[in-house]
């Protein structure tokens, strides 16, 4: 009796040494369920932060512009031009053009347009609030904050770069206005 134990024991070992390792069917089916549940719980929150981010960069831009044409207006003020000296065009104060900053200070990057909910938003130059503001072409009253603003001033041509025909010297601010 003992060796027929011993038999049956080897043809069972034997028959589990023989069979398939793996997943059924059903478990794979599970697996693939929670994998879209998942995804279709990122994918939405994952767009939202990349919107965000877009928004973000936007304004960032904005304010880079920004500080660079106030810079540049400070430098005009106190008549010192030695940033621009070597621009070629710019060896005046009467003559330092948006484009000009944007090359010198290495900003030619920040006028590109920038996408948000959809919609490309582009800085502009408001004369109200003496700032760079991010508009939509479609809607120049909203900025893309939703604030009013009005009196602007493209500061790209129809190519989205910086522009050569808008002197530093014109864009005022209320105060200097």
């Amino acid at each position: 009796m003992y060796e027929i134990q011993t038999i049956e024991e080897a043809k069972i070992e034997e028959a589990k040494k023989n069979s398939k390792k793996g997943f059924t069917l059903v478990e794979l089916v599970v697996v693939i369920a929670i994998l879209a549940i998942l995804a279709a719980i990122a994918i939405p929150v994952v767009s939202s932060i990349i919107n965000t981010s877009s928004k973000n960069t936007a304004l960032t831009n904005a304010q880079t512009i920004e500080y660079a044409i106030k810079e540049a207006q400070a430098d005009i003020t106190a008549r010192n031009t030695e940033t621009y000296k070597d621009a070629g065009d710019a060896t005046t104060a009467t003559n330092i053009t948006v484009a000009t900053v944007a090359t010198q200070k290495g900003i030619a990057s920040a006028f590109v347009a920038k996408s948000y909910n959809n919609v490309d938003y582009y800085p502009m130059w408001s004369a109200d609030i003496g700032k760079v503001v991010v508009v939509a072409p479609t809607d120049t009253t909203k900025d893309i904050n939703g604030a009013t603003v009005s009196s602007l001033t493209a500061l790209t041509n129809t190519a989205g770069a910086p522009d050569a025909s808008i002197l530093v010297t014109n864009l005022k601010s209320p105060a200097a206005a």
